[in-house]
């Protein structure tokens, strides 16, 4: 989730030279336009894992497709709950993809 947008009165023209600055941490971001501010925002943390459930196939073939994304570089611990879900099977697959970079 970003920022929501917000419109400043004024306009850039065409063969002016600005200076502009962006100031981003990890609290908020500020943005100058001339030496004057014009705009000044927070920033929440951003999880690092992500997920998303679904469902394949039909009938008996059926299953429950659960995804699990932590883009971390660390490991991360993390619970899931399951609204909705009448029964589950005894058994599951587990597909676990990894990658030395953040990337690919």
């Amino acid at each position: 989730m970003g920022m929501p947008e917000v419109r400043m009165p004024g306009k850039i023209e065409t063969d002016h030279w600005y200076d502009i600055k962006i100031e981003s941490r990890e609290t908020g971001v500020k943005a100058w336009l001339d030496g004057k501010l014009l705009q000044e925002g927070s920033r929440r943390p951003v999880s690092s894992v992500y997920a998303v459930a679904g469902t394949s196939g039909a009938g008996q073939a059926k299953e429950m497709v659960l995804s699990v994304v932590n883009f971390s570089s660390e490991p991360r611990e993390t619970a899931i709950k399951l609204e909705g879900v009448s029964r589950l099977a005894k058994t599951a697959r587990l597909t676990l993809l990894t990658s030395g970079s953040r990337t690919t």
